[in-house]
């Protein structure tokens, strides 16, 4: 029985690594998704915080488990562990379901958008207008003035 609440011990320690690596992650990750304007970056930083919260329901049904046997519990507190890895993987499900949801309606609802123009695209788009306005209207040269949109 001391080795199983030594293992769970352990397996503590193992949670409260996870439950910091991850916070750095998330961290850096949001970070770097917003500095960046990167959509991909930014929901993975998202998807770690999402394991910071399932690595808490790890760490607090290990603790529970660790509580040796009393009136109510005669055998001990074990299955608050396995309880813990139900609520982690529903947090994993519920989070795999708003991915599919979200991944599933931006395919259905696809609107598609015009890129931004380079400068090398927009000068090519006037050189051809003024090379159109020279052979239409016979005149030797042309101006052509682009508003930006702001």
């Amino acid at each position: 029985m001391e080795e199983k609440y030594n293992g769970l011990k352990l397996a503590e320690r193992g949670a409260r690594i996870s439950i910091i690596a991850y916070i750095v992650l998330s961290l850096l990750k949001l970070g770097m998704g917003y500095l960046s304007s990167s959509k991909a970056l930014t929901a993975d930083g998202l998807n770690n915080t999402t394991d910071i919260v399932a690595s808490l329901a790890v760490l607090i049904g290990l603790k529970v488990s660790r509580k040796p046997a009393d009136d109510d519990h005669l055998y001990g507190h074990f299955r608050a562990e396995t309880i813990a890895s139900l609520i982690s993987s529903l947090i994993m499900i519920g989070v795999g379901i708003d991915v599919l949801y979200n991944a599933a309606r931006s395919i259905i609802f696809f609107k598609s958008e015009a890129p931004d123009l380079s400068v090398v695209e927009g000068h090519n788009i006037t050189e051809e207008i003024e090379m159109m306005l020279r052979s239409q209207f016979n005149i030797i040269d042309v101006v052509v003035h682009v508003e930006p949109e702001f």
